[in-house]
């Protein structure tokens, strides 16, 4: 149980399918990839500065809490599917 998600969910419009909030996540923890290794090509620490680090971590509460939010919205709205299971774990 989460209550942040469960005050979220309600925010949402029932339209929004729960995959392109995976779909959502997923972008961001891209996002926060990139940034990271667009500051620091070869991967080494000391090379990116730190924002850098501060946008992967942000990226990553994004994407847990979308990924809280989407099953939450599939079942709030009964559009759970076999493809949804598969995107929700497979990104």
């Amino acid at each position: 149980q989460s209550p942040l998600c469960e005050r979220l969910c309600r925010l949402l419009p029932p339209w929004l399918h729960p995959n392109a909030i995976t779909l959502a996540g997923l972008a961001t923890v891209v996002l926060g990839t990139a940034a990271l290794v667009g500051q620091s090509p070869g991967l080494k620490g000391d090379q990116a500065r730190p924002w850098a680090y501060y946008a992967l971590a942000l990226s990553h509460l994004v994407y847990q809490t979308l990924d809280n939010l989407d099953g939450k919205q599939a079942r709030r709205t009964g559009a759970g599917s076999p493809l949804g299971l598969l995107i929700d774990h497979g990104a």
